[in-house]
């Protein structure tokens, strides 16, 4: 007997995982970005503690449309390598390395004089290894409307809806926020490649030609199929959701190159752990933890 459809809605998220290119013509091209995020000794509140390193893969291709119109194509390659120790609740380690694969195609089309329309759909694969490719597939589906008041200020909202692990659909409504100040000061969501994702806000100041620090927060969530031979929730799923601060530095040395680096602290967060019928058979909270991350933009 199938599993009934269940609708939740979800707190509004700030952001979203689309290029804010979207929101008007840009240079078309494609841009290949790397990057690398280490949570280090980070207690659990039930005993314990966890190291978790991400390593982030992101290939994107954009091209424009007659009438303000736009196409991408984005693909993203994620690692997570997990290690628990000490004396925690889950007995053994719940996982030790995740993998995910999402591929989307962004659209945009201008629906009047600096109003657009933003679509996104996307396919994704999140598991552990060993997790059957068919049961780790997740889809996912976001539209927002975007007003741009100048090239510099534009917000947005919008609903995404993902069907998740859980055999779920969630909504979410999204706010979008790219904002300049001025020459120096500007409000944004977090690029997607920093330690916790697109889902959140950064107030940045430009220090100096192509320099810019940047002091956000943002929310992380992952859901992920376990192994088929998982030792207590074998074709189950994890979930690991953080909260986290950082001050971001970045360096644009050219058009083609960008460097950033990530110092900040996980400030709250939760593991768990369900079986296949999703029963949850385990949970703890993250403690307070140093976060650190460097990445690198190419375009072509």
């Amino acid at each position: 007997m199938s599993k009934p459809v269940a609708i939740r809605l979800q707190w509004m998220r700030m952001g979203v995982v689309l290029s804010l290119f979207l929101a008007g013509p840009v240079e078309a091209g494609l841009e290949l970005s790397v990057s690398q995020v280490e949570l280090r000794k980070a207690g659990l509140g039930e005993g314990g503690w966890i190291n978790a390193e991400r390593t982030t893969l992101l290939l994107e291709q954009a091209w424009n449309l007659p009438e303000g119109g736009g196409l991408g194509f984005k693909l993203t390659l994620e690692r997570e390598a997990w290690d628990f120790g000490g004396d925690h609740r889950f007995g053994a380690a719940p996982w030790q390395s995740v993998e995910q694969v999402v591929v989307s195609m962004p659209m945009r089309a201008r629906l009047s004089e600096g109003v657009m329309l933003v679509l996104l759909p996307r396919l994704g694969w999140a598991g552990e290894d060993g997790a059957r490719a068919g049961d780790a597939r997740t889809e996912g589906f976001i539209g927002a409307v975007l007003k741009m008041f100048n090239p510099h200020r534009r917000l947005g909202l919008g609903i995404e809806t993902v069907h998740t692990l859980a055999h779920a659909w969630e909504l979410a409504p999204i706010l979008i926020v790219d904002w300049r100040f001025d020459e120096r000061w500007r409000l944004f969501n977090p690029p997607e490649l920093g330690p916790a994702g697109s889902a959140g806000l950064e107030l940045a100041c430009l220090l100096g030609p192509g320099v810019e620090l940047g002091l956000g927060v943002a929310e992380r969530e992952r859901n992920f199929r376990l192994a088929i031979d998982h030792a207590r929730a074998a074709g189950g799923t994890g979930k690991v959701r953080q909260i986290q601060g950082f001050l971001h530095l970045s360096w644009t040395a050219s058009p083609q190159v960008t460097w950033s680096a990530y110092a900040g602290a996980v400030l709250g967060g939760e593991l768990a752990l369900r079986d296949r019928a999703d029963h949850r058979l385990g949970r703890d909270t993250i403690n307070s933890a140093p976060v650190l991350g460097i990445s690198g933009r190419l375009r072509f």
